[in-house]
């Protein structure tokens, strides 16, 4: 279809956000694969047998319903939080396979229509860097996330966090103060909300796995994250869920979302096959690092983490120093410099100064199609030299206009560590 091949380029050029619904299949529970909700509906349910409460169809797939139903039967939420913990701490924080496929592809952000924490496992899996935030409905109000890259990906847990359950909507009335307070406070942080909007007359894509768009909330939270109308927007439909032809027209014509009739986690798998298929064709397998000698040592802190990495097992690094004997070394630089189609220069007045050094960095930003992740290594008019370095790179590292190596610290581990993940999240 026209528009998934809109949409998986997108999430190559990360111009894709992912929303993940309640009812995304996620795990396996005796013998059928089911959502979080369901196992969550199925738990409770248990618990009333011997009560002998009918419930009707509805009320069993309700989750605030039946939480509501169950605290005032057990005396207290305070009661119910310890429960959940002892019974749900572990199945919130599993992986799931489907969630492990979907984070290797590099979306800008995800929405979780929850509290767990699986994508954020997921990711964590592969080895990639990732900006982990939830909102409390019963917090403070934060206007801006504090720190919030928007180089990196975010996963953004709109119910709550499994972590906090006090940030956690469980019942129906703490449904109804999410949905007033969303709207009235503490709102959504302003640069959550900017990363779903269209940038600038670019438009993104929208997908959405796992709702029941029967549900009235839905509606109302997607204008609350000011979800444009969208020429490439497109979801799924739930097998057992009814999608009435009103309900499909409102969506279509209020955001653009087109109804696909696919089980999400099949398309959801169609849709990694397919973005492989394009894009993944060994595109990146070599990398070269561009470095002075005074920086040595820098490089070799770097490579001491960069060996251990998941980035290593993905990609075959070369510098200089690794010139075999017998080699000629202007031949041998050239024809791994030529391979690669990853770049990491570490940059320092030492790396100005060297004109050969400039030189193999300008046939970089050059080179079509390569990823160009510079470190600063320490404090350089970098951009008098090289002024397109900020839009043609990938990602400038450490980050947030800092150097590695100040007047008054050295890099430790847990900075080494970081851009290597943030490179690898990059490279996707």
């Amino acid at each position: 279809m026209e528009e998934i091949q809109k949409i998986l380029e997108d999430i190559n050029n990360n111009k894709c956000i992912l929303f993940i619904g309640p009812l995304m299949t996620t795990l396996k529970n005796k013998g059928k694969r089911k959502s979080l909700t369901e196992i969550y509906c199925e738990h409770i349910l248990e618990n009333f047998k011997e009560d002998a409460i009918i419930f009707d169809d509805a009320a069993k797939r309700n989750p605030y319903f039946l939480t509501t139903k169950y605290i005032s039967r057990i005396n207290g939420r305070a009661n119910f939080e310890k429960e959940l913990k002892q019974n749900f701490d572990s199945l919130y924080n599993r992986s799931s396979s489907i969630y492990f496929l979907l984070s290797k592809l590099p979306f800008n952000t995800i929405i979780n229509f929850g509290a767990d924490r699986m994508m954020q496992n997921a990711l964590g899996r592969n080895g990639f860097e990732f900006s982990d935030e939830y909102y409390d409905y019963n917090g403070k109000y934060q206007q801006y996330i504090e720190g919030l890259d928007s180089n990196l990906q975010l996963v953004y847990n709109l119910l709550g966090s499994v972590k906090y359950p006090q940030s956690q909507v469980l019942t129906e009335d703490d449904h109804l103060q999410f949905v007033k307070r969303v709207v009235s406070g503490p709102k959504l942080p302003d640069n959550v909300l900017s990363r779903i909007k269209d940038d600038q007359g670019e438009s993104k894509s929208y997908l959405f796995l796992g709702f029941n768009f029967e549900e009235w909330p839905f509606r109302f939270l997607l204008d609350v994250l000011q979800l444009p109308k969208a020429k490439n927007s497109a979801t799924p439909k739930l097998p057992g869920y009814n999608i009435g032809l009103m309900t499909q027209e409102f969506y279509k014509e209020k955001f653009g979302l087109k109804f696909i009739n696919e089980d999400p986690e099949e398309f959801a798998k169609t849709l990694i096959n397919e973005y492989f298929k394009i894009y993944k064709q060994d595109k990146h397998s070599k990398g070269f690092i561009i470095y002075h000698d005074y920086d040595k040592s820098t490089l070799e802190e770097f490579n001491e983490y960069l060996e251990r990495s998941k980035l290593r097992k993905r990609i075959e690094f070369w510098w200089a120093d690794k010139i075999l004997p017998g080699d000629v070394k202007s031949e041998d630089v050239m024809k791994h410099f030529d391979e690669a189609t990853i770049y990491i220069p570490l940059i320092s007045n030492k790396f100005l100064n060297d004109p050969g050094l400039s030189n193999q960095l300008k046939q970089a930003l050059k080179k079509s199609g390569a990823l160009i992740f510079p470190i600063i290594v320490s404090s350089c008019d970098y951009e008098t030299d090289f002024p397109e370095l900020g839009y043609k790179s990938a990602l400038i590292l450490p980050g947030n206009d800092k150097t590695l190596i100040t007047a008054m610290a050295t890099p430790s581990a847990e900075d080494y560590l970081l851009m290597i993940k943030k490179i690898n999240s990059k490279i996707r």
